[in-house]
């Protein structure tokens, strides 16, 4: 419960993508197995550590309440409603 006594409800988790059969693949869990996969590339070249890093940012532009948007048609972003709700207190 929130303390105005109405229950709360979570967000939708953030999304990379949508496949075209429905199937989705959470955010966070695309960053992180690119920034694995990138790490081990760029170990080749003794920067593994730059490569992670490199591909755990390459998509945190998703995260944004417009990409999240398109992804979820029709569901309000946390981001929005957060913004919506603090400014009618």
């Amino acid at each position: 419960m929130s303390p105005n006594g109405k229950p709360q409800t979570l967000p939708p988790p953030a999304l990379a993508h949508v496949a075209e059969d429905g199937r989705v693949h959470p955010l966070a869990d695309h960053l992180v197995g690119t920034a694995e996969r990138a790490a081990q590339f760029a170990g080749a070249f003794g920067c593994s550590g730059w490569g992670y890093l490199a591909g755990l940012w390459h998509d945190l532009g998703k995260y944004s309440a417009a990409f999240q948007g398109e992804v979820w048609p029709g569901v309000e972003s946390f981001i929005t409603a957060g913004g919506s709700r603090a400014s009618q207190r």
